[in-house]
């Protein structure tokens, strides 16, 4: 699975002869297989755009995108498919999302495809009822894709239900990781620990075991000043050294 806009920054290289090739600067989308058909290079100024055709992709990586020789790139004139999906007015990057009974879902941001087939696999969605569900995106899976036109993309009226309880389930892991990473008290340090309706702290476990022992001293030792020759750090003229 690749990311639309991840993916169209990627450079393109020749595994034959182990050179770049050029750099994908557009993804063309045939609407209505719902699939990418295209990769359009980036051109210098005043040239024509070239195209390699999904079909011709080698691999898409982590890096880079690679083919097999140079032979299938070719200008965007020769390839009047790819030129035809260029030209469609149906988009979708910031496409308003709409069900079919007429609620605002939000707008696309971009979209994930299969690196096999060039199928989409997932809208990335943000603003509208995503802005009130979750922080950031929402992923809504292509099956609920009804149709994408020009003026928005339609998706099935069970998707705010899917959103919704992909949204209770992100509240309840979240609640679950909170509960099992949640930190215990630091030896030594006061714990709250609630009394016949009144809030008393105490001392941690390992505070009191050393009072038991002798070891601590006691809260009336605590708050006796010290004289001038207990100080921490003073020594006695009688140490000798």
């Amino acid at each position: 699975m690749a990311e639309s806009r991840w993916l169209s920054r990627m450079p393109v290289y020749d595994i034959a002869r182990g050179r770049v090739v050029g750099r994908v600067s557009r993804l063309l989308v045939d609407a209505d297989a719902r699939k990418v058909v295209g990769l359009l290079l980036a051109t210098r100024l005043g040239r024509e755009p070239r195209c390699l055709p999904f079909r011709h992709v080698h691999a898409i990586g982590e890096h880079a995108v690679t083919v097999r020789g140079t032979d299938a790139i070719a200008p965007l004139s020769r390839l009047p498919d790819m030129e035809e999906a260029l030209r469609s007015q149906r988009r979708i990057y910031n496409s308003p999302i709409l069900t079919e009974g007429g609620v605002f879902v939000g707008d696309v941001d971009e979209f994930t495809i299969n690196t096999e087939s060039g199928r989409l696999e997932t809208l990335l969605v943000s603003g509208g009822l995503i802005q009130d569900l979750f922080r950031g995106q929402a992923a809504l899976p292509s099956h609920l894709v009804v149709a994408i036109g020009e003026d928005a993309t339609i998706v099935k009226d069970v998707a705010v239900t899917y959103l919704k309880e992909r949204r209770q389930a992100q509240r309840e892991n979240n609640k679950e990781d909170s509960a099992r990473g949640a930190p215990g008290p630091a030896e030594g340090s006061w714990r709250e620990r609630p009394r016949r309706g009144l809030t008393v702290r105490r001392p941690a476990r390992g505070v009191r075991r050393a009072r038991r022992s002798g070891l601590a001293g006691s809260a009336d030792d605590a708050r006796r000043p010290r004289t001038a020759g207990a100080r921490r750090g003073d020594r006695s003229p009688c140490d000798g050294r």
